[in-house]
């Protein structure tokens, strides 16, 4: 069955099963995708797409598979003059032409590395033409891959390259790459590190992410260039699917490994499907049979060796030119899992040597002959295609864990599972050889708030950290990453506070499903978190340090009954200025009674760079309180805070909170505290001042306010517009309390650190039903959006 070339891009699942005739032929399961098979990934491949398309490129996308060092290779583009994209060893490289000092040239260096025996996505953003080349962006599974930039031989960059061209020539190629690659796309328009993540989670393109500015183009092929998914095309064509009609030509005939695929059914090689290598060889003798997986035993018959040379010692039987191998004598076995048949690469070429090919020709499922024209090459080639075929193995096979079909994975009762697992303190001798750390399914409990559930204080090498599909229960913090630095990806947890053990933990320290300092970087996303804070985040030191993301997370009940009271808090030091904070899509309820916060989010003297904004957006947030029973004030929403201590440098600056939907909480909804350019806009706030059993809240309520706490007109460039904000009061009487903003005693009427303008107060009145509707808007935007909120699980097949 042939792939529909007109799948969705949005739905991906690989599982390769064969090649025919030099394109890729597959079964079609559940709306997929498949991915570019380079060979079977063993050295010496050049399998390749060819084309002769020069494709304007601002983003270059595509998911690569690497299972060992490769050597020097051109993976994507032929031409330096338009830009080649390589693979040496471990790493990618960017090669391409630049002006230095106003002369062009050639710069090449590296980029990003590559893991081994795992999908990759990459993802490279170019800047303007005439930006320097270091401002290119560099994506590695989903983040900024800040490793990149380091000279490769003798053609490195110069801190002023300046790129010359955005074209690339696309042809994909295999040789000596030992990858594979799927998914290739070409963007005329950057992504942005949010379009990169959106891309990278939900495998939708990015024009289908919410707000993005690609849906402000009319044709998705104007932006779009070019798309490869390598699905099934006609003959050995592969498929554009951008709708640029920029088809490849599949082309597997140059000096390649085969691995004929046997598996059941058989896979079909008809007599128009070749390769090239430049010898067969047979074992001479009993001692060097090949087997089938089963155990069979393969005999060939009808073969006569040909004279090698005197000047060479022969270890096996080479055939003459154009001998037929014929299987018909031996044993057919449909569980013939791989012929390998393995290119020799002699260093030095006999006289006269034509251009050696084979021939397969399958009848009725099996395969009955194979014909070559080679000559035999040097001895030690022999040698080194004896050992490959003498292997009883068969050759590894990889299905990438990728799927699309998810659904909410359950949350267990706290009390009733059990926590086998012991507490775990990383420590350097736990590093695999990619010098990364993996936690997987544990199920932890510390009620010793000195013993942390996972604790990296002594982990004193920088190591990408991975902790995902655990159950983590704790007093204090449960997972505590203080005194070095390092990468971490926390996703699809699920942190229980001990909350009954509270009054016996007094410490300031706080309680947190994750406190850490000084991350590389962080992703903290699809957990759930239940009766404690959720990330405490402090920034003691600038470095290259590269931000954040906090998202898809399910938080109920935050409980902290100390002085930090909050759900999430990022705190910075004087002047220090972080890119690619992103807090977005979380979904937090406290419950009264059963909560205890001041600030849901609480950024405190935080900033970031004028060119990477930071950003708390499309959150859902429903209750706030540290008590019920308050009568000036209790818990709140958003807040961006901070210091007037050293002037400007400790205020938070250039933050947007926008598309937030704040309903039912106990204090304000959102404010600027002390803030420099930063911006509320978009978001919808709706208390009525009640609780559900109708009692009025006995505190103050507000929706948006604004202030300089400085006193002394250090907060400026504020701005808030385009909110729509219901809030009912009943503290110190009865009436409306949307908008509000704090003069200082030289502003008589209207604030200067704050701009206010199209903004919308609700008619009255405002009901606790409409709060509850903004939940259903809510479920209906993330439904939308293909998002899910705490941690998620496949669906079986």
């Amino acid at each position: 069955m042939l792939l529909n070339t007109k799948l969705n891009a949005e739905h991906l699942y690989f599982n390769t099963r064969r090649i025919r005739n030099g394109h890729i032929q597959d079964e079609l399961r559940r709306g997929t995708n498949r991915p570019l098979l380079n060979g079977r990934c063993a050295s010496f491949v050049n399998n390749h797409i060819n084309n002769s398309f020069n494709i304007y490129a601002k983003t270059i996308s595509f998911w690569i598979y690497r299972e060992a060092n490769g050597t020097y290779n051109n993976l994507i583009g032929n031409t330096d003059d338009f830009g080649t994209i390589r693979l040496y060893n471990d790493h990618l490289l960017l090669r391409w032409q630049v002006n230095r000092h106003g002369f062009p040239t050639t710069t090449q260096f590296r980029a990003s590395y590559i893991p081994a025996n795992q999908w990759v996505h990459v993802a490279i953003v170019l800047p303007d033409l005439g930006g320097l080349i270091t401002d290119t962006k560099i994506y590695s599974s989903g983040y900024a891959d800040f490793t990149n930039f380091v000279q490769q031989g003798t053609e490195g960059f110069d801190t002023e390259d300046r790129i010359r061209y955005h074209n690339i020539t696309p042809i994909v190629n295999g040789n000596w790459a030992t990858c594979k690659i799927y998914d290739l796309q070409i963007w005329s328009e950057r992504w942005s590190a949010e379009d990169v993540r959106f891309y990278h989670t939900y495998k939708k393109l990015p024009v289908h992410r919410p707000g993005n500015e690609f849906l402000k183009t009319n044709l998705l092929k104007d932006i779009l260039m070019l798309h490869y998914k390598f699905e099934e095309g006609s003959g050995t064509t592969v498929y554009d699917s951008s709708g640029n009609g920029r088809n490849g030509t599949w082309n597997t005939d140059k000096s390649s490994n085969h691995y004929l695929n046997k598996n059941v059914p058989h896979s079909y090689l008809n007599s128009s499907g070749y390769n090239l290598v430049d010898g067969v060889y047979i074992p001479a003798n009993e001692s060097n049979p090949i087997y089938d997986v089963l155990g069979n035993k393969l005999e060939f018959a009808g073969l006569a060796p040909v004279n090698i040379p005197t000047t060479t010692q022969t270890v096996g039987n080479w055939y003459e030119p154009n001998t037929a191998i014929d299987f018909s004598a031996g044993v057919e076995s449909p569980y013939l899992k791989s012929l390998e048949l393995h290119n020799a690469l002699p260093t030095v070429w006999m006289p006269n040597n034509p251009t050696p090919t084979i021939n397969y020709r399958e009848i009725n499922g099996k395969v009955d002959r194979i014909t070559t024209n080679s000559t035999p090459p040097i001895n030690q080639n022999l040698e080194r295609l004896k050992a490959f075929l003498n292997k009883h193995s068969t050759p590894p096979t990889y299905e990438p864990p990728v799927e699309t079909a998810y659904r909410a994975k359950a949350i267990p009762d706290r009390d009733s599972i059990s926590y086998p697992d012991a507490p775990i303190m990383l420590t350097n001798s736990m590093r695999d050889i990619n010098g990364e750390i993996h936690i997987k399914n544990k199920r932890i409990n510390s009620n010793d708030p000195a013993i942390r559930c996972i604790d990296t204080s002594q982990l004193s090498i920088r190591t990408k950290i991975y902790i995902e599909d655990c159950v983590l229960k704790g007093l204090g913090m449960i997972i505590y990453a203080y005194n070095y630095r390092h990468d971490f990806v926390i996703r699809n947890n699920i942190f229980f506070g001990n909350k009954h053990l509270s009054a016996n933990y007094t410490s300031d320290w706080g309680f947190w499903a994750l406190r850490i300092n000084n991350p590389y970087f962080l992703v903290f996303e699809n957990n759930y978190i239940e009766d404690c804070g959720t990330v405490k985040v402090e920034y003691t030191t600038e470095l290259d340090t590269q931000g954040y993301n906090i998202r898809y997370n399910y938080i109920k009940n935050t409980w902290q009954p100390n002085h930090l009271n909050q759900a999430i808090n990022i705190k910075g030091i004087t002047g220090t200025s972080v890119p690619n904070q992103v807090i977005e899509y979380n979904e937090i309820w406290g419950e009264p009674g059963h909560v205890w916060v001041e600030d849901t989010i609480n950024i405190y003297s935080m900033r970031a760079p004028d060119n990477s904004p930071a950003y708390i957006r499309h959150n859902f947030c429903s209750g706030a309180f540290k008590s019920v029973t308050a009568d000036r004030y209790t818990g709140g929403g958003f807040i961006i805070d901070g210091t007037s201590a050293n002037g400007e440098s400790d205020v938070s600056k250039n933050w947007i909170l926008e598309h937030n939907i704040m309903v039912g909480l106990g204090n304000y909804c959102l404010a600027l505290a002390m803030s420099v350019n930063c911006i509320i806009r978009n978001n919808t706030c709706i208390v009525a001042g009640k609780y559900a059993d109708g009692t009025n809240y006995p505190f103050w309520v507000s929706g948006i306010w604004t202030n300089d706490y400085s006193k002394n007109y250090i907060a400026k460039g504020n701005s808030v517009y385009g909110n729509t904000v219901g809030v009912y009061k009943y503290k110190d009487g009865v009436g409306r309390n949307d908008y509000g903003y704090y003069l200082l005693d030289k502003e008589p009427e209207l604030p200067t650190h704050t701009t206010w303008y199209d903004n919308v107060s609700l008619p009255d009145p405002i009901t606790k039903e409409m709060e509850y509707q903004q939940h259903t808007v809510w479920q209906q935007k993330i439904s939308n959006a293909g998002f899910m909120m705490g941690p998620i699980e496949l669906i079986p097949n």
